[in-house]
């Protein structure tokens, strides 16, 4: 399955120059730095200004009474600031996201975010953030009569 193939399915139908565009492409590209950040290190980041730059872009583009434009920008200055991995540190804020995304009827992006959140939690054995996350993923499945799509190995 393609990362993030929610947001891709989500960007098709709109134009681009809409404001829900513009979130949801700014919500992909900060969700691939962090994903950057979680497989290469804050030295991934460093290494490549260019990636960071656009992302910066991409979220200037996002529209100030939109709700996850803070929640974007924290994630990226957790990933830009940080020394070191620390999956805690990114936990909290994508929580945080998945939430956002939820509460503004963007259920399947707040799945495909708690999705690749608890799979993350899940290689690294942070067991409170994989119960918050399951505990919300079934929430977000649940909203989208899709419950039974929850894999039983990610219920605690």
């Amino acid at each position: 399955m393609l990362a993030y193939e929610a947001y891709f399915d989500a960007l098709e139908p709109l134009r681009t120059t809409t404001n829900a565009w513009k979130s949801i492409l700014a919500g992909l590209v900060v969700l691939r730095l962090v994903d950057d950040w979680l497989d290469g290190g804050p030295i991934a980041i460093r290494n490549n200004p260019a990636s960071v730059l656009a992302v910066r872009e991409a979220i200037a583009r996002v529209s100030e009474r939109d709700p996850v434009l803070p929640v974007l920008c924290n994630l990226v200055d957790v990933v830009t600031q940080s020394e070191q991995t620390i999956f805690q540190t990114i936990a909290g804020p994508m929580l945080d996201y998945g939430n956002m995304l939820a509460s503004t009827d963007r259920c399947s992006l707040s799945q495909n975010v708690f999705a690749s959140l608890l799979d993350r939690a899940q290689a690294v054995q942070d067991n409170l953030t994989i119960a918050r996350t399951a505990r919300r993923l079934g929430l977000v499945l649940r909203l989208l009569g899709q419950l039974e799509t929850l894999p039983t190995a990610h219920i605690i």
